[in-house]
């Protein structure tokens, strides 16, 4: 039987769970450490297992921004408490970054109002010009 190119093994889905396992500095692993945590031997090259596994490695992305949205938000209500605290416009380009990346993102509003009166001018035929 013939594997499906795009068909993730049991090794390459532990891959996928240690690179997103948060550390207790609260950081995501390097691709080096969850490639050899995963049974990877050393000498395995990481870019062919990124390549195979990018659009789940995306996916994955977009769910750990969207999982760490809510926190984002708090820092942004903590920016707006304490406007004054040091370091707070970083926090605050940080936080409006990562609410971007993670697709929350201001909503226009287009209000139309008319409170002018409408008025129709009716102008009067073109006359042909003579020399």
């Amino acid at each position: 039987m013939i594997k499906e190119q795009n068909e993730i093994t049991e090794q390459e889905k532990l891959f996928l769970t240690l690179l997103f396992e948060v550390d207790e500095h609260g950081v995501c692993r390097h691709p080096e450490e969850a490639k050899l945590l995963a049974g990877y031997h050393k000498s395995t090259p990481i870019l062919p297992l990124v390549r195979k596994l990018n659009k789940e490695i995306i996916n994955r992305g977009d769910d750990y921004l969207a999982l760490h949205s809510p926190i984002a938000l708090n820092g942004l209500m903590n920016v707006m408490n304490n406007p004054t605290e040091p370091g707070s416009k970083i926090r605050l380009q940080a936080v409006i970054e990562l609410l971007d990346r993670a697709g929350v993102v201001k909503k226009d509003k287009t209000e139309i109002s008319q409170d002018a009166p409408n008025y129709i001018f009716v102008l009067p035929s073109k006359k042909p010009i003579t020399e």
